[in-house]
């Protein structure tokens, strides 16, 4: 996860440096750096959050990490369009990506603060518990 995090925040410094006249194959090339961080970070991290359940709440689980997902992503979407609006509310119509640039800064900001919560993650896994033993009555051949 910790690779994937570090690409991650290093793409979206990358966009931060975007203008009008950027090549479209730079803004290719970055955001196929930054859907592999994001692979890279979550598919881990994922396995991680729901291998710690017990087998008999795997439903479960899914379900509030599948919810999780969609919220979070809804909230992050309306926090960096509201960013994106505000910052570029002065502009005449032409092409400006100041707005863009200062989501960017956000999201740049917020990745590399999380950065370093990644070494937290995959902590040791708390042992299975062992099924009892069958009780063995007195007498009787093992």
């Amino acid at each position: 996860m910790i690779p994937g995090a570090i690409v991650l925040t290093l793409a979206l410094w990358a966009f931060t440096m975007l203008d009008g006249s950027s090549p479209l194959w730079e803004l290719i090339a970055m955001h196929v750096v930054l859907v592999v961080g994001l692979s890279l970070m979550l598919t881990p991290l994922m396995t991680d959050a729901l291998g710690q359940l017990p087998r008999e709440v795997d439903s479960h689980g899914s379900a509030i990490v599948s919810t999780f997902q969609q919220v979070a992503g809804a909230a992050g979407t309306a926090l960096f369009i509201t960013v994106m609006t505000v910052a570029s509310s002065d502009a005449t119509g032409a092409v400006d990506v100041s707005g863009a640039r200062a989501a960017f800064m956000t999201a740049a900001i917020i990745a590399t603060v999380a950065l370093p919560l990644t070494l937290l993650v995959g902590g040791k896994r708390q042992p299975a518990a062992e099924p009892p033993a069958p009780a063995v009555e007195a007498g009787a051949e093992v």
